[in-house]
């Protein structure tokens, strides 16, 4: 009896063991800091290295055969305690926190970067296309 329960209680001990997962974290998002680091004529492997992940999506324009790849990038965003702003631990992150979830649209063409612009810098600059092309008129 104390052997089959012996073997019993090892099987039951196995199961769980091997019932196990590990679980892999792929990262959904880039940063500001790593959108500063692109410059333009880039190689489209220099960008997906370092944004630091794949586009989540891919646009292909026939016409002109240029690529669009979109990420979602998010800002760092740091409260301050008003009780601690003179110290500084205040300048110590321990625990980043991410703000405004936006899109970055990165234009490839001959399989190099041409252009590169988030959402909010697009509808910023609306204004300013508009004056350039008066300027030309």
């Amino acid at each position: 009896m104390k052997k089959s329960l012996y073997i019993l209680s090892t099987l039951f001990f196995v199961s769980l063991v091997s019932c196990t997962s590990s679980k892999m974290t792929i990262s959904e998002f880039t940063t500001t800091g790593e959108i500063y680091n692109l410059e333009i004529g880039m190689s489209e492997a220099e960008v997906i290295t370092t944004l630091g992940l794949q586009p989540y999506e891919i646009q292909f324009n026939f016409e002109d055969q240029t690529k669009v790849l979109l990420w979602n990038y998010r800002r760092p965003h740091h409260e301050i305690n008003r009780d601690l702003k003179s110290s500084a631990s205040v300048l110590n992150i321990q625990n980043p926190q991410w703000k405004d979830e936006e899109i970055l649209h990165v234009h490839i063409t001959d399989g190099k970067i041409s252009n590169f612009y988030t959402k909010t810098g697009r509808s910023n600059s609306k204004s300013l296309m508009n004056e350039k092309f008066e300027l030309q008129n």
